[in-house]
Parts: structure tokens; C-alpha cells; sequence
């Protein structure tokens, strides 16, 4: 039997161990947390200045290709991500108003169907954090939240928190159901007599089952409304009412051109104005009450975009659809620097009344054309006017062959594969003629960029042009008598007085417009003034993940 002394000794020791067990775990804890400190990352002990500045770069809407988008419920999650790395980044993410700027509601992606999203208690927690800053809010197909969470989502926004709503939008693609709740709310605290005092930027879509109202006068009381963006989605009118008079950015989609026009001459202090128009029943028409032109000073961005199918029922051959008489006969955007147009001249309007319309645009700085085969009056005939582009961007809508049989499985594949036609391929190697830099002849001296998107057409008239623009004129005196392979590429002189006068092409893109498009550069005899560009360039760049298809010289 053990002596009692021996056993209370035993104990003792074994306390003693337990001690010593206990300080050298917590010295090793200790030791372990400052390993850690010194080797962690430098993000990691950023100030909350720079650090929120990193996290702000991580988690604003892009692309794969770095372009802004909209946001979505993926940029959420990675937010709520990035804030549980450790208790720095949480406190950085919590504290940093400028990370919940934005958010996007939606029903849930693939990635996302096996959470349950509280859309009500996410949106509060913007709030929350958001700050005086301002919130835009994204909305679009919530399907399947029920309508009152939808009511309750933009009672948050446009009655609880009006003065935090930086902006509005609601997306393309959303049920009958979402649309009808989310309008029904927009029509109720819209019309109320509430202030917004943040709010700068609304994109509405009415859509052929918007509600049965009146004229209704939206967000009346919000001075700093600047932009407003309006998709029609078929319908001729929109019977909304804003206040168009401190308009400065005002969008306009699938609805009527009459209403459009009269939209436009509501709002004299526009930069920017854009329309863009699928065909629709046109019932509504416009009228000017003056005689005179009504001219918008501060326009600078302007584009008209119109298409028209060859039937009423068909979407396999559309082509730009003539531009509103109206338009050209009484407007006038003299500032106007950046140009999108796309849509045939009319026949009736009395020529120097077009002529004048364009040589008001004498600024005019960059322009992205969309040439049309079928018409014979087109803005082809004005571009001597613009005699300070800086930019082109041409676009050509290759007409397709034939429409396929509905009951042909395989037709999709062979018929988006089948290129451009004899007319097309015509008008653009008219256009390769006319971009040519000719001995005596410069259309767009000034010109830098040039971006070409082509359906089939010969690698020699594209390689051409560049030459020219890149290394001086090129004598291609007669387009019918003269092939573009047959011609003699000079050697850059930069002594040349050409260049006293004229600007040196900077960045040149060729893309093709059809898929199956490939380009033999490697065929043509001018294969080697492309290589030795191309080692001329500071970067080069494939398009479409082959140069066979296109590519990106920058010089």
C-alpha cells in the first residue's frame, strides 16, 4: 500500500506539470500568433484606407474582360467572403461605405440555388452600411419571392429610405408577376409627394404589360435627376411624365420614334441622347409646334440606331429602317462629338436640309456607322464633313442567304454560316476604297483609331488600309480596274509632307462578323507589310482567340 505522503507528493508534481503544461502551450499560442503577424501577407496589415480600396477593386461589377456590368448576388456573396477573412477585413468591409454602393436582386443563379437569399434583410444590411453615401438598386426577375416580398423590397427603398436611393433600375427579363408588383409599387410611392434627394440616374422598363394608367408624373420632387434611361419593350408610348427639362442623359428604347421626338424636344439641356428602335405598330406621331429647328447646344453624344425586318413576323434578315423626316428637318446638334448612327437617309427630305444636319456635326470626334446595302441615301455622302474624327468604328450587317425551312434541325449552324452576299461584300469593298489614304485624297485626316468589323471579304482590302493609314498613300486610283493585291505598298517616309497634315493610325481592330470567318492574311501579297507592322506595334492582340479571325495592333 502506497504511503499517504508519497500519493499527495505525486499529486503535487503532477499539478506542477500541468502549470508548466498550461504556460508553455500559452507561450506557444503566442509565439505561433507572432509567427503569423510577421509572416502574413502585406494586405493583411494594410491601413483600412488602402485595404478598403483593394476590397473595392475586388468586389465592384466586371467582366472577364474588365468591363462594368450590373451587379448581382454573386458580388454580395464574395463581399460577405472577403469580410470573413479575418476580423481586420471585417471591420474594413463593415466600415467602408463606398463597398455597398450597389446591389442587384434577382432570383437566385445556379451557383446560389441552395441558399435561401432573404432578400428584405440583405437589402436592410446595404442600408445599413451604405451610409449617406447613396444605394443603386438593381432589380429585376425575382420569381420565386412571393409579391409581397417584392412590395416590401421597394417599400424599403422608394418610403423607408428615399433619401438614400442614388438610383433605380429595373432589367430586361423579368416575370409578368415580378413586373406587375414592382410597377404597381413604383406607381404608388412615385406619385407621392416625397423627396429624393440623392437620386440620379432611373432605367425603367414598361414593357406591352406595364399598367393601364394616365399621364403620371414619377419622382417629382428630385432635383438632381440627371439620367434617364426608358425601354418601351414594343409599345408606341410610354404614359410617364418626368422632368425633362433637367435631363442631361436621356436613353430611349423599342418605342415609337413620333414619341421619341418628342421626348427629345422637352429636353433642351441633353449631353447625351440614345435611341434605339426594333419594330413596332407606330400609332403615336409627331408633329413640331415651330417652324424653326429646335437646336440642343449641349448635345454631345448621339445616337440612332433603327431596324427594320424584311417582314413584320421575320427576325432573320433586319436592316436599319429609315430615319424620321422629323428628325433630320428639325433638330440640330451642332456640339455633338460622339456619333452612333444607324439608319438610312430619306428620300424625301430636301437635300441641303441634310446636308445641313451634318455640317453642324463638323466637331465631331468619334463615329460608330452601321452602312446599309439596301439604300442609296446614306451618311456616306456627308463625311467630308467630319474632318476632326478621330475614331471609326464601322459595323456591317452582312445580309444572309436564305431563310431556313422551321422544320430544319441542322438549319441554325449552316444558315448563321453561310457569309456575306455578292451586295455586301460590294459595299464593303467600297468602304476599304474609301478608308484608303490615296495620293490627294484623305477622308478623316485626323483619324487614329480605326475599328473594322467585316463578313467575308478578301484579306487585301483590310491590309490596305492600314498600310495607308499606318505608312502614307497608296496609289489605288480606280476601284474596278484596280485589284487590291495588285497594288504597290510605298516604304514610310516621315519626311513626307503627307504627314504635316495628316495624323498616323494609332490602334487598328479587324473583327470578323460571322463566326466560321476566317482571314487568309497569310495569302496575301501583303502578308509581309502586316508582319512587319505587326513588329512595328506596341502590343498586338488576338480577337477571337485567333488571328485568323482578327486582331489588335496598338502603335
Amino acid at each position: 500500500m502506497m504511503p499517504a505522503g508519497e500519493a499527495d507528493h505525486i499529486i503535487s508534481q503532477v499539478a506542477v506539470l500541468d502549470t508548466e503544461i498550461r504556460e508553455r502551450n500559452a507561450k506557444r499560442a503566442a509565439l505561433l500568433q507572432r509567427l503569423n503577424t510577421i509572416q502574413s501577407t502585406i494586405i493583411s496589415k494594410l491601413p483600412v484606407e488602402v485595404l478598403s480600396r483593394v476590397l473595392w477593386f475586388a468586389t465592384r461589377p466586371h467582366d472577364s474582360d474588365g468591363q462594368p456590368r450590373k451587379p448581382n448576388l454573386s458580388d454580395t456573396r464574395v463581399l460577405f467572403q472577403l469580410g470573413s477573412v479575418c476580423s481586420h477585413w471585417y471591420r474594413t468591409t463593415r466600415s467602408s461605405p463606398q463597398l455597398w454602393t450597389a446591389i442587384g436582386l434577382h432570383k437566385k443563379p445556379t451557383s446560389l440555388q441552395t441558399q435561401n437569399t432573404d432578400y428584405v434583410s440583405l437589402l436592410r444590411c446595404y442600408y445599413q452600411h451604405v451610409g449617406p453615401t447613396g444605394l443603386s438598386i438593381h432589380v429585376s426577375d425575382l420569381d420565386p419571392a412571393p409579391e409581397a416580398m417584392v412590395g416590401e423590397i421597394l417599400k424599403i427603398v422608394l418610403s423607408e429610405n428615399p433619401e438614400k436611393m442614388k438610383s433605380f433600375h429595373t432589367d430586361k427579363g423579368w416575370s409578368s408577376a415580378t413586373g406587375k408588383s414592382v410597377w404597381a409599387a413604383l406607381l404608388k410611392y412615385g406619385l407621392e409627394d416625397v423627396e429624393f434627394p440623392q437620386l440620379k440616374q432611373l432605367e425603367l422598363e414598361w414593357g406591352r404589360d406595364g399598367p393601364q394608367v394616365q399621364d403620371s408624373f414619377l419622382f417629382r420632387r428630385s432635383p438632381r435627376l440627371r439620367a434617364l434611361s426608358l425601354d418601351g419593350g414594343g409599345v408606341d408610348r410610354i404614359p410617364l411624365q418626368f422632368s425633362w427639362g433637367q435631363l442631361t442623359e436621356l436613353s430611349l428604347k423599342d418605342i415609337g420614334t413620333g414619341y421619341a421626338l418628342q421626348l427629345l424636344a422637352l429636353c433642351p439641356n441633353l449631353i447625351a441622347f440614345y435611341f434605339q428602335h426594333l419594330p413596332i405598330y407606330e400609332r403615336y406621331g409627331w408633329s413640331p409646334t415651330s417652324q424653326g429647328f429646335t437646336e440642343i447646344q449641349s448635345l454631345q453624344n448621339l445616337a440612332w440606331k433603327v431596324l427594320a425586318s424584311r417582314e413584320p413576323t421575320s427576325i432573320w434578315d433586319w436592316r436599319p429602317k429609315t430615319v424620321d423626316r422629323n428628325f433630320l428637318n428639325h433638330f440640330r446638334f451642332p456640339s455633338v462629338k460622339y456619333l452612333d448612327w444607324m439608319a438610312p437617309l430619306p428620300s424625301d427630305v430636301d437635300d441641303s436640309l441634310i446636308r445641313d444636319f451634318f455640317a453642324q456635326m463638323c466637331g465631331l470626334e468619334v463615329l460608330t456607322y452601321t452602312p446599309s446595302p439596301k439604300s442609296k441615301f446614306s451618311i456616306k455622302e456627308h463625311l467630308h464633313y467630319f474632318q476632326n474624327l478621330v475614331k471609326l468604328d464601322l459595323y456591317f450587317i452582312a445580309k444572309l442567304k436564305e431563310e431556313p425551312d422551321e422544320d430544319d434541325s441542322d438549319a441554325d449552324e449552316s444558315y448563321w454560316g453561310t457569309g456575306a452576299t455578292d451586295e455586301d461584300r460590294g459595299v464593303m469593298e467600297e468602304w476599304l476604297y474609301r478608308l484608303t489614304i490615296k495620293p490627294g485624297e484623305n477622308l478623316f485626316p485626323q483619324l487614329r483609331i480605326l475599328h473594322l468589323t467585316m463578313g467575308d471579304v478578301e484579306a487585301h482590302g483590310p491590309l490596305v488600309v492600314l498600310y495607308s493609314r499606318r505608312n502614307g498613300p497608296v496609289d489605288w486610283s480606280d476601284p474596278i480596274k484596280q485589284n487590291p493585291e495588285a497594288l504597290t505598298l510605298l516604304p514610310y517616309d516621315p519626311t513626307s509632307s503627307h504627314w504635316k497634315h495628316c495624323s498616323r493610325l494609332t490602334e487598328f481592330v479587324f473583327k470578323p462578323y460571322h463566326d466560321s470567318t476566317e482571314m487568309e492574311w497569310e495569302c496575301s501579297p501583303h502578308y509581309s507589310a502586316l508582319q512587319d507592322m505587326i513588329s512595328e506595334a506596341k502590343m498586338m492582340e488576338e480577337v477571337e482567340r485567333s488571328i485568323w479571325r482578327g486582331f489588335k495592333l496598338l502603335f
